[in-house]
């Protein structure tokens, strides 16, 4: 469900201060945009309140219809019979109702984290993965800002791979990190912001190119969108104060090898020619709309290496949503099993993945 504007009526009253989301695909510079705008006298920010996710379970259990269960019966006696009726949970629970009991909650949260400084103008939330539900945020907290922080996604892919294999708990990763499934989630992020801009008008994106580039300048734009005060001598000393080395020696803000090079054009040395290839075979369209330079002509093949991935993917779905029958011969199969002979089993292997790769 999208964000109806509607939903502003809702409100009792009109917030003491701004809230704003920091949002981004992961390794795309929003810390760096937190900490940057943190610096202001008038702001407060946190760093991944999980709140979100916390409500997200919440939520789907609210939408879920529950198939034969999550229902409510009544029962009634008359003349020695017993009638049944049956109401559905879900239709009696309400998504409008939801947002609107989650509010007050809400409220609450970012009320308490406006209160830790005195007349706190902005609360910013750092949570790169609230993009993907930003949608019904918006319908908890329909005056919401939302920063979309957008990254060459040539140079996310060797920083999420970095952080998967040294700082990063792999399981808690929005995807896998490979070069295929990387380039598939920037996609997904990106056009997820594109849906934002058009059902809120609190939307606003900024190029970590163009940050590290002309970080005053943009600072400067982005602190003027928030009402927040600030002449460009300020946004520089601020720029100048949250340089990626600087940011490296400060202790407790990031863990160890969070902050490598920065540089927009490091990719050049840390993509393979293969790699390359993949990521701008799958974003070619978005990145040129972005703004971002091939680094050779489009594409019109699809490489090897993602024939391959996609094809065993297929199979492997294949596999885990295979009828009976098939698992069953996997079960003949069995050399521990003895029901087959050496011969017969080739043969059924051979008869079950043709069968699954038609």
């Amino acid at each position: 469900m999208l964000w109806n504007p509607a939903s502003r009526n809702m409100l009792t009253k009109e917030s003491k201060y701004k809230l704003l989301f920091v949002v981004g695909f992961p390794r795309s510079g929003t810390t760096w945009m937190m900490w940057l705008l943190g610096q202001h006298p008038a702001t407060v920010v946190c760093f991944h309140s999980g709140f979100f996710h916390a409500l997200k379970p919440l939520r789907e259990w609210w939408e879920d219809k529950g198939g034969l269960g999550k229902s409510v019966y009544t029962y009634s006696k008359n003349d020695r019979k017993i009638d049944e009726s049956k109401v559905k949970l879900h239709s009696i629970l309400s998504m409008e109702e939801f947002y609107k009991r989650s509010r007050p909650l809400a409220s609450h949260v970012f009320d308490q984290m406006a209160s830790c400084a005195a007349e706190t103008e902005v609360v910013v939330e750092k949570t790169p993965e609230n993009l993907e539900f930003s949608d019904w945020i918006l319908n908890i907290l329909p005056e919401a800002y939302v920063l979309h922080v957008i990254r060459d996604p040539r140079s996310i892919f060797p920083s999420f791979r970095n952080a998967a294999y040294s700082w990063a708990p792999v399981q808690n990763l929005p995807v896998a990190p490979n070069v295929i499934d990387v380039a598939n989630g920037w996609c997904s992020y990106i056009e997820r912001g594109k849906k934002l801009k058009e059902i809120t008008n609190k939307y606003r994106e900024v190029h970590y190119e163009a940050l590290f580039k002309n970080g005053g300048s943009e600072l400067a734009k982005i602190y003027s969108w928030l009402d927040l005060s600030a002449d460009f001598s300020f946004c520089e000393q601020v720029i100048e104060a949250g340089t990626i080395e600087r940011l490296r020696k400060q202790k407790g803000l990031a863990p160890q090898g969070f902050f490598r090079k920065g540089s927009p054009e490091g990719w050049r040395d840390e993509l393979s020619a293969s790699e390359t290839r993949i990521i701008e075979y799958i974003a070619a369209d978005l990145m040129e709309e972005l703004g971002y330079e091939l680094s050779c002509e489009k594409l019109t093949r699809k490489p090897l290496r993602l024939r391959i991935y996609e094809g065993t993917s297929k199979l492997v779905q294949k596999f885990f949503h295979a009828p009976n029958s098939f698992l069953r011969r996997f079960a003949k199969i069995n050399s521990f099993n003895g029901r087959l002979n050496p011969n017969k089993r080739v043969q059924v292997l051979k008869k079950t993945i043709a069968e699954m790769t038609k």
